[in-house]
């Protein structure tokens, strides 16, 4: 499903989906300091089966880029008992289903956003906070409801219908993602994209993402009723 999201969002905003892959790219080189400029071209694959090796290793990469920060002097010990707590998350589900760990490389640029002292995060704390936890709970909603070993015939257009809603929300986390990962790297951005997109205005964002996922409840109290 996440995979189904993501090439749906292609579709519909291709622009910052090109600048946000053409940074991926950059970060899949063996350079040590990375380097976007207008030449840089799109390395990710464009289906789910090609790209997955190349996400995986994005996962990795981000994670260990967080372990850096999260052990840097002067972090809280609350923020970072909570980053550890999703890295671990994180890393355990991009290995028991690494197709779809074009859901956590995103995750990972917002792990570091929220290591940073809150005086310096231009982004939403909260709404970053909200995209972490929300992201793991939808993650396990989906997992659950939709096993394919447990799939019932007697409901089944319900089952079809809360994946296709789910599909919808997994696509707004992902744009949420991408777009805090434009944000987080705005200097290259800015020479990808011709045209300026909006980076400013995240509580559309989240009040977006609480629309689908409020159908997305409608549908669990149908399911479970």
């Amino acid at each position: 499903m996440w995979n189904n999201a993501y090439d749906e969002l292609r579709d519909e905003d291709p622009g910052i989906v090109e600048a946000y892959e053409k940074i991926l790219s950059a970060q899949l080189s063996a350079e040590a300091v990375p380097l976007v400029n207008q030449n840089t071209t799109n390395d990710i694959k464009p289906t789910a089966e090609g790209r997955q090796a190349q996400m995986s290793t994005l996962v990795d990469k981000g994670l260990k880029r967080a372990e850096i920060g999260a052990n840097l002097k002067g972090k809280s010990e609350e923020r970072v008992q909570s980053v550890n707590n999703i890295k671990r998350f994180v890393s355990l589900a991009a290995k028991s289903e690494p197709s779809a760990a074009v859901a956590w490389v995103g995750i990972t640029t917002l792990i570091e956003d929220i290591m940073r002292p809150v005086s310096e995060l231009e982004i939403n704390h909260e709404a970053i906070k909200y995209v972490l936890e929300r992201v793991r709970w939808y993650w396990d909603l989906g997992l659950l409801l939709l096993d394919p070993s447990k799939i019932d015939e007697d409901i089944v257009i319900l089952q079809s219908l809360l994946k296709d809603h789910l599909v919808q929300l997994y696509k707004k986390f992902l744009s949420f993602q991408i777009r805090s990962a434009l944000f987080h790297n705005k200097h290259w951005a800015a020479v990808i994209l011709k045209d300026l997109v909006k980076f400013d205005d995240w509580q559309a964002e989240i009040d977006s993402i609480k629309m689908s996922e409020e159908a997305v409840r409608l549908d669990v109290k149908q399911y479970g009723s």
